[in-house]
């Protein structure tokens, strides 16, 4: 499965097709629908290194990039001015909140509000315009606590930030 796209021809890393599971195994993706302590347990491996070592397997099949495909970028917590489309944009990939569908909407929304606050950037009213909602409503928001679900998916949304084939 996580070779499809490549097989296909249609893209030379598996990180860079946006449905791949692939992005789901290497943390892209939050939530994921892979259990990585179970697939862990099945592989019987550590899931702390699970990612990383599917990640060089399958990078190394010859529909991908001749030399293979290297591993994530380190994500960063990115320098106070970061472009607010760019946020918005990592956020709905990490989520796969790109579609229309009004629950997937509503929950990225709220993560675009949490990592504003947490990440210190972009202007209230800059984002609540962008967001499509009231200044008090971005301002609920933000005050919300995050659940861990909330953690990965702040995670998900760094790194696909931070890793430019992510945001294809």
């Amino acid at each position: 499965m996580h070779l499809n796209p490549c097989r296909a021809r249609l893209v030379a890393d598996p990180l860079q097709w946006e449905w791949s599971t692939h992005r789901d195994l290497v943390g892209a993706v939050a939530p994921s629908w892979i259990d990585l302590s179970d697939l862990a347990k099945d592989l019987r491996m550590p899931s702390a290194i699970l990612p990383r070592k599917l990640h060089e397997y399958i990078s190394g099949d010859p529909s991908t990039h001749p030399n293979g495909t290297p591993w994530l970028i380190p994500s960063q917590k990115p320098h106070a001015i970061m472009d607010l489309s760019m946020m918005t944009r990592a956020v709905a990939v990490a989520t796969r909140s790109t579609s229309n569908h009004g629950l997937k909407i509503r929950a990225a929304r709220k993560m675009t509000a949490q990592i504003s606050k947490e990440w210190k950037i972009a202007p209230t009213h800059e984002l609540a315009a962008t967001l499509g909602i009231k200044l008090r409503q971005l301002q609920n928001l933000r005050s919300q606590d995050l659940s861990p679900d909330d953690r990965l998916v702040m995670q998900a949304a760094l790194q696909t930030f931070c890793d430019p084939r992510l945001l294809y």
